[in-house]
């Protein structure tokens, strides 16, 4: 009983902070690359998280993922654990309403649930 309550107590407690490296993950910025548009810039959208650790099987916004998900039109890049201010939140929401519509213009209505099936991985992001 102790034991398990001292395990409660660790996961609740190491629950809400950030991994190492998932903020200042620079690869994710130099990876987004999908569409050229007019100027010949190359877009991928970039979902922004936060919070605590996702469940077992969800996009993380690990660095390790980075393939997957570009791969598959789209990053996920973590900006901030559990202790964010409302400006963060309205700015990661309105960020990720934009890389939605402009993954249902390039990929469809369905984009996730698609991504979902093909890898296994669950999405969830703020919005």
């Amino acid at each position: 009983m102790n034991s398990f309550l001292l395990a409660s107590f660790l996961i609740a407690a190491f629950a809400c902070t950030t991994p190492e490296n998932s903020i200042e993950s620079k690869p994710v910025a130099d990876l987004q690359v999908i569409d050229k548009g007019p100027s010949d810039e190359i877009y991928m959208p970039t979902f922004k998280i936060y919070g605590e650790l996702a469940p077992v099987d969800y996009l993380d916004g690990r660095p390790e993922e980075s393939a997957l998900t570009a791969a598959h039109g789209f990053m996920v890049l973590r900006v901030a654990g559990c202790q964010i201010t409302g400006e963060l939140a309205e700015t990661v929401s309105a960020n990720n309403i934009k890389a939605n519509e402009y993954m249902i213009k390039f990929y469809g209505e369905n984009w996730k649930s698609e991504f979902e099936n093909e890898t296994g991985k669950k999405i969830s992001f703020p919005s």
